[in-house]
């Protein structure tokens, strides 16, 4: 099983695949919370593409986690970026998420990247 780690900040957002990571700037100013659901895409883009099919993916956003899991409905904005995710974790063979705490999050330090 593959392990992901996601986070996001309101500049950047980071993910690492198996201990691989990926930074990104954006290209605009997000909330944290859109940018926490833009690294969860991002990260599910990058695994399928990666053919990681059996994913367990864990994050310190609990709110994130709750909207994937259905016990709670995205905000109306973050509800085109669920739709994706939706569509990227119905390609996958197998997954699980959970929360973490920042401490245990291995994409929270790189989500933190001072911008150029």
């Amino acid at each position: 099983m593959t392990e992901v780690f996601f986070d996001g900040a309101e500049k950047t957002y980071g993910f690492t695949i198996n201990n691989t990571p990926y930074t990104r700037h954006h290209s605009r100013r997000v909330t944290t919370m859109e940018s926490e659901a833009i690294a969860l895409l991002e990260a599910l883009k990058q695994a399928v593409k990666e053919n990681h099919l059996e994913l367990h993916i864990q994050g310190d956003s609990k709110n994130i986690i709750s909207m994937v899991l259905g016990s709670s409905k995205p905000p109306k904005p973050l509800r085109p970026i669920f739709s994706e995710i939706s569509t990227y974790l119905d390609h996958l063979e197998y997954f699980k998420i959970n929360w973490v705490s920042r401490e245990e999050n291995k994409a929270d330090g790189i989500s933190r990247v001072p911008s150029s």
